[in-house]
């Protein structure tokens, strides 16, 4: 199996699609949809509850993309085709919490809070009435933790409001003059999340634009980021990538061979030394996480802190 390929559909995982294949595609298929681990496991949910059969991963596939097909199909009779019942045991229990995911029911953030009794009774009423159905802690140092928590929503919508919820917050720190650190570590919009995707990443670059000038704006690039995710960090003030860690780029090195032929790597693309030493978009290269957070802290430590504190 080719490095860098997810193994949990393996009856359909390959790194690109065969030239045999390709061809027959060209002139058979409309359109092709891709589907994430999250929808499949909840398509092989659906599959069980309507006909009681636990199809494979890889045969659900089929469904998962007829899934978000539908939502733009309305009142027609659609068909998927599956087939496979080869199912590993241990898989079970991951599908099963997955599926929550896939179906829009349960959303997973990562969030840092101020390292003090009641944060999180603060922050869970951020979330109104959702239930959390996961929290997982790491403590960060004196001041700051961060937390996993999983919040189970209805539907879409739900989750749409929870994200006006968090915005709210960034406006909070415009207003109370608090300065806003970002962790970059994002694969762009989802194809299948369609215009919502796009519009929550314009919501972003608004609010990046009402922060400009009034309080610092960091971002800390500690993993890959992809797409629309790296037009906001070009926005901040400071960027600070780790080395072999970080990495920013519109569009990764295969389309770049697709259209110029030319073949490189994710690392001379968009890496931390790339943009320290050539494009000029990283401000500070860190060895790694924790002397990323040291700069970050030595930063705020230099600046003020918003655009009304007098710099003595």
């Amino acid at each position: 199996m080719p490095m860098g390929v997810g193994l949990f559909a393996d009856g359909v995982a390959v790194s690109q699609i065969g030239k045999l294949n390709l061809d027959v595609i060209k002139e058979c298929v409309d359109e092709v949809i891709t589907v994430n681990i999250d929808e499949v496991c909840a398509a092989v949910k659906d599959i069980f509850e309507d006909t009681r059969v636990l199809s494979e991963p890889s045969g659900a596939v089929a469904l998962a993309g007829l899934k978000i097909y539908s939502k733009k199909m309305k009142d027609k009779n659609l068909l998927a085709i599956s087939s496979g019942a080869n199912v590993n045991f241990e898989k079970l229990g991951f599908i099963v919490e997955r599926s929550e995911l896939g179906e829009n029911r349960e959303k997973i953030l990562s969030i840092k809070i101020p390292e003090k009794p009641g944060s999180f009774l603060k922050l869970s009423k951020v979330f109104g009435k959702l239930p959390v159905t996961e929290f997982n802690y790491r403590k960060s140092g004196d001041k700051d933790a961060f937390v996993l928590v999983g919040i189970r929503t209805s539907s879409e919508e739900s989750f749409l409001k929870l994200k006006q919820k968090l915005k709210k917050l960034m406006d909070h720190a415009v207003r109370n003059g608090c300065p806003i650190i970002g962790i970059a570590d994002s694969g762009g919009a989802r194809i299948q999340e369609g215009i919502l995707s796009l519009d929550g990443f314009a919501d972003i670059f608004y609010h990046n634009e009402l922060a400009s000038g009034v309080v610092p704006q960091i971002t800390a690039s500690i993993g890959p980021s992809a797409g629309g995710a790296v037009y906001s960090p070009a926005m901040t003030d400071f960027v600070i990538m780790v080395e072999k860690a970080g990495t920013m780029y519109v569009t990764g090195p295969d389309v770049v061979k697709t259209v110029i032929g030319e073949e490189i790597s994710f690392e001379d693309l968009g890496g931390a030394m790339t943009h320290g030493t050539k494009s000029g978009v990283a401000h500070f290269v860190a060895q790694n996480e924790y002397q990323c957070m040291d700069y970050i802290k030595s930063l705020l430590s230099y600046i003020p802190q918003n655009n009304s504190e007098a710099i003595s």
